[in-house]
């Protein structure tokens, strides 16, 4: 079993069998169309224009990603939008119970065994 390190060496950014360089200054290494040379692109974060661009909807940063963040945005939306009515429609209910009990304690006669008995 024979192993080139050409290739290898290509993969990580050299400018030799595996990678070429076009007009606009894109770098082929291995079938990858890469902007930003492949050694800048290796790390925990991916960089802008180290990449493909997607070619499918499916793929990340193709469509249905957007479809799929537009959906969820208006199920949030959705969600706050009923505790909200809620919130609100049980504090006018508490309001008027509270607002009834005050009127109905205000308006009751006198109860005369709730008096104070003077000495």
């Amino acid at each position: 079993m024979m192993m080139s390190w050409a290739g290898v060496g290509g993969l990580v950014g050299d400018e030799g069998v595996g990678a070429q360089q076009s007009e606009t200054d894109v770098t082929v290494v291995e079938g990858y169309d890469l902007i930003r040379p492949p050694s800048e692109c290796i790390g925990f974060l991916p960089l802008p224009d180290c990449g493909k661009p997607p070619t499918d909807a499916g793929e990340r940063g193709g469509t249905l990603q957007y479809v799929t963040f537009g959906v969820i945005l208006a199920a949030l939306g959705f969600i706050f939008t009923v505790v909200f009515r809620n919130v609100v429609r049980s504090d006018r209910a508490k309001a008027q119970q509270a607002y009834a009990s005050e009127a109905t304690s205000l308006s009751a006669p006198d109860d005369p065994s709730r008096t104070p008995s003077s000495p």
